[in-house]
């Protein structure tokens, strides 16, 4: 004779409660499909929920449960159409003495354990959307400190931004920010995860859930409030306040994801496969929001206050849902599972430590009695290779995302765009970060229909996920700013959109299909186990595959200083001061006045008894960006030099065939919008660097702009041309507004325009240069147009 329980529960959504006097019969489906009655003997009956005990000379195996529903909603005297008199459903059932040598369980570790408890029974009479949509949510907030601080990156080097500190490009605090965040992030995370699934056990405690909800939302309060108070003054507490925080939300992040997974570990699988899907959908919701206050907003502090204000609404959300979520039918059908979890209250499945006397004398031992660094061990003997695969798919992501890839910049046709809001601010955004998370959330949800290889090949699955590291190969001949040589031979956006996606949907796809299969090869009593065990595979993958970030990053080469001299170009409009040498002509007051209308949110000065050095203290004290000095001679201008603020460099050209506007024939009105720029025949390194420093004068254009302004290179001489256009029956009419002139480059200085003695000279132009006949130094020899 073999004995097993069952627990019933129904609940009655019509009218809102537990059917308590339901009457139902128990069959055993044999081999063949056939029924027979099967003899059951209450154990405990209440308001809610009815335990019996099965007796029976077969294994358990499969049984169906008869409801007679309409016997019971007859008592309500409602005219209620039922099409059935009862409704029937087959369940799944284990013994609760079960009873296995840890031996045994060791020579079968790559058979899969599929859970078939009584609790299969509920999901088919409880309508589940909401709770799938609940844990959808859930996923999705419990990772938004993650990818908080990965997207608002910008906001917090630009508030710890030194720009007193002379001769250097990049403070000392904003250089390390970047490995500041990562390394306190990591260890919090793996420090936290072992604490919690070694030690403080249990791992589903609902206390934990609202103190780290809490504690998130607190933080993110506090960093709202940072954006409305000036940090200049004192960048070094705000630091080690930014830093406090990362490790308090990663922190309650990390409790948040084993209370979370270890929960739905121990729902049916589809809850496990909507939690996952909330991460993706976390990354995909964080990047949305980043770009939407981006175009709200061209200041920083302000798009980063919008960003923490929808921030701080989703984890005020995801209060409110689980609090709901625990309320709900589906938290009260599932207590009992959940019981034996926190080990609260006798187990549903009761199983006491025993010894038995079998053949080889073996002392057999509860999987549920088991001291948890025994539970983590056999967890980890059936799930071994989910586990590394997890591990090694988090390990292949994090070296190169989102260090590297951040650094990816544009190729053709975004190389050619003037428009700097694409090419400084979104195309990092929607090309790396917005795809990535695209393809991540579409490979997570793929997983839910597709299962390949099955559970039964574990290992091939190991390898899959050992293959992305190809990825790292493959991205580093795209357009990173490297200084080792390695060759850039992907010179097209489409082809690095494509291996984004493909590196992201294999990620989402690898990481979900490894946690959707890890607790179906284990015992119902072991799920929250292996849930934890999942998680700490997840932190211990994203810690390694953060430190050797360094690693990729510094083979393929890291930038030098002169990439960060245009950081913040495009954040805000510029404000550039244009002036001219002592005692100027009147042709050459004349043209600092034309370059005055020229460039938008400029303004001249007289120069007067000033010297270069108390000019360029006015400018730094009053956050001018540029400073444009025009020199002359004989009354003919004939030099152009820009200096950017705070440190550089300073461009110096030489100006020919300057035409006045007053000159131009046919010469239109003066237009106020912002131009669109246009550059030609700029593609070599140094006609990059050229360009830089020209675009970075005028504001982001508004789409609707009709003016332009061209700068087109041959044979190393720049063309300036302004014109206004407008559409005439389908055809385009030029015409231009001025001034006109040429421009060659002959000097770039590591320092502004005070300085260009003591500091350190970049590129200049030399006579002997002309020994190489039509040598071109703006243009590369290949792409001459």
């Amino acid at each position: 004779m073999m004995t097993g329980r069952m627990l019933i529960t129904v609940h009655d959504d019509l009218h809102n409660k537990y059917a308590d006097n339901i009457e139902y019969d128990l069959w055993r489906i044999t081999e063949n499909n056939d029924r027979i009655f099967v003899k059951h003997d209450k154990v405990h009956e209440n308001s809610e929920n009815i335990l019996f005990l099965v007796h029976t000379n077969n294994d358990l195996g499969t049984y169906e449960v008869a409801l007679y529903i309409k016997n019971y909603f007859q008592q309500f005297n409602e005219n209620i159409d039922l099409p059935n008199d009862q409704f029937s459903i087959r369940v799944g059932m284990n013994e609760p003495r079960e009873v296995q040598h840890l031996d045994e369980m060791d020579n079968s570790i790559d058979r899969p354990r599929i859970s078939t408890t009584a609790m299969s029974l509920i999901g088919s009479i409880y309508s589940r959307t909401w709770s799938y949509l609940a844990f959808v949510w859930l996923g999705l907030g419990v990772v938004l400190p993650f990818h908080f601080f990965i997207i608002a990156d910008p906001y917090f080097r630009y508030q710890l931004h030194d720009s007193t500190s002379l001769n250097i490009s990049i403070s000392t605090l904003e250089l390390s920010y970047e490995n500041s965040v990562t390394l306190c992030s990591s260890l919090t995370n793996i420090i936290t995860i072992i604490l919690v699934t070694f030690i403080f056990v249990p791992y589903i405690h609902k206390y934990r859930i609202y103190i780290s909800l809490c504690g998130i939302t607190i933080c993110l309060i506090i960093c709202l409030s940072f954006t409305f108070i000036n940090v200049k003054k004192w960048r070094i507490i705000f630091f080690i306040l930014t830093m406090i925080l990362v490790m308090i939300q990663h922190v309650c992040s990390a409790v948040l994801l084993n209370c979370y997974y270890s929960l739905a570990s121990t729902l049916p699988s589809r809850y496990i496969q909507s939690f996952i899907s909330g991460h993706a959908l976390g990354g995909l919701f964080v990047i949305i929001c980043s770009i939407i206050s981006i175009l709200l907003s061209s200041h920083v502090a302000t798009s980063a206050t919008i960003y923490f204000l929808i921030a701080i609404v989703v984890i005020i959300s995801n209060i409110i849902i689980y609090y709901f979520l625990e309320k709900s039918h589906l938290f009260q059908i599932y207590t009992s599972a959940i019981q034996e979890i926190n080990n609260r209250y006798e187990p549903l499945f009761h199983e006491s430590l025993s010894s038995s006397s079998h053949n080889d004398n073996h002392i057999t031992l509860s999987i549920t009695l088991l001291a948890t660094r025994e539970r983590l061990f056999v967890a980890y003997k059936y799930t071994k290779w989910n586990f590394y695969g997890i591990f090694l798919t988090f390990i292949s992501t994090l070296s190169i995302f989102p260090a590297y890839l951040s650094k990816i910049q544009p190729s053709y046709p975004s190389i050619h765009s003037s428009n700097i809001l694409w090419t400084q601010r979104l195309y990092v955004q929607v090309m790396t970060f917005l795809l990535f998370y695209i393809g991540d959330t579409f490979g997570r949800i793929i997983s839910l229909k597709i299962h390949i290889p099955s559970l039964l090949y574990p290992r091939l699955l190991f390898f899959i996920c050992l293959s992305r590291f190809i990825f790292i190969i493959l991205f580093g001949f795209c357009n990173f700013p490297n200084t080792n040589g390695y060759p850039y031979l992907f010179k097209n956006d489409f082809i690095y959109a494509l291996l984004v996606l493909c590196f992201s949907i294999s990620h989402g796809y690898c990481y979900s299909i490894n946690m959707i299969y890890a607790p179906r090869r284990v015992y119902p009593q072991l799920t929250s186990t292996v849930g934890a065990l999942m998680i700490m595979a997840l932190i211990a993958g994203t810690f390694v595959g953060s430190l050797l970030s360094y690693g990729v990053v510094a083979i393929y080469g890291i930038l030098s200083a002169e990439d960060d001299e245009y950081r913040w170009a495009g954040v805000e409009d510029p404000k550039v001061i244009i002036t001219t040498s002592h005692d100027p002509s009147s042709k050459l007051k004349q043209f600092s006045k034309e370059l005055n209308r020229l460039i938008p949110n400029s303004q001249r000065i007289n120069r007067g008894n000033y010297n270069t050095r108390q000019i360029v203290e006015a400018c730094r004290s009053n956050q001018v960006t540029d400073l444009i000095l025009v020199q002359e001679t004989r009354g003919v201008p004939d030099v152009i030099q820009i200096t950017h603020f705070p440190y550089g460099p300073t461009a110096s050209f030489s100006l020919s065939n300057v035409v006045m506007r007053h000159d131009v024939p046919n010469v239109g009105p003066m237009s106020e919008q912002y131009p669109h720029l246009i550059f030609s025949n700029m593609t070599s390194k140094l006609g990059q660097r050229t360009m830089n420093i020209l675009k970075y004068l005028f504001p982001v254009p508004k789409e609707d702009s009709h003016r332009t302004i061209t700068f087109v290179n041959q044979d190393d001489y720049i063309s300036f041309r302004h014109h206004i256009y407008k559409k005439n029956e389908g055809q385009i009419e030029l015409t231009e507004l001025g001034p006109r002139f040429e421009m060659k480059l002959y000097q770039i200085k590591l320092g502004t325009i005070d300085q260009l003695d003591a500091c350190d000279t970049e590129w200049q132009y030399r006579p002997y240069m002309n020994t190489t006949k039509k040598r071109q130094f703006l243009t590369n020899e290949n792409d001459k147009e």
